[in-house]
């Protein structure tokens, strides 16, 4: 399964020198405090990166040093209103900057150890709340994999999927 970007063009550039670029920029601009201790884990902004990217950048740039062979991603849900959470199993995400490839072994033990997780690709296809760190990690990281997690909602009255969304697909089987 292939996930395509769906948030390249608004969110970030979808050209890839100028997507680098703009990281890049982000990147040496930014100016992080010293961190003492092994880091986990990270909590990142998700906007659009004229919004957000510099301060996405302080975080990314505490980890850039180091070595991961599977980065959790986690996002909150957007457009797609349901009860539990959300797991991408296997494939690739695809950014301007590449393909990145699943932790399908990850992914599979995760789905087994809770019936709160589910498989719901459809809860992954338009969010931006993962999408947008996808190329950080891709211009600081080498050889790492993702799994894509996105928390869903039980409250109905502030979901929506825009019409733009509701008639094109952005999986690829």
């Amino acid at each position: 399964m292939l996930r395509f970007s769906a948030v390249a063009g608004q969110f970030y550039p979808e050209n890839k020198g100028e997507l680098e670029e703009m990281i890049d920029g982000f990147l040496r601009q930014a100016k992080p405090s010293k961190i003492e201790g092994k880091i986990f884990g990270l909590l990142l902004p998700h906007a659009g990166y004229v919004f957000s990217g510099h301060v996405a950048a302080c975080g990314f740039k505490v980890i850039s040093k180091e070595n991961f062979d599977t980065v959790i991603i986690i996002g909150d849900s957007h457009y797609e209103r349901f009860d539990g959470v959300a797991i991408w199993p296997e494939g690739e995400w695809e950014t301007p900057l590449g393909r990145v490839e699943i932790d399908s072994e990850l992914a599979r033990t995760v789905l087994g150890s809770s019936k709160r997780f589910v498989r719901r690709d459809s809860a992954h296809l338009w969010e931006h709340s993962i999408e947008v760190h996808l190329p950080f990690l891709q211009k600081i990281l080498r050889n790492f994999k993702i799994l894509p997690i996105i928390f869903g909602s039980e409250n109905k009255d502030w979901v929506c999927l825009p019409k733009r969304f509701q008639r094109t697909s952005k999986i690829k089987f």
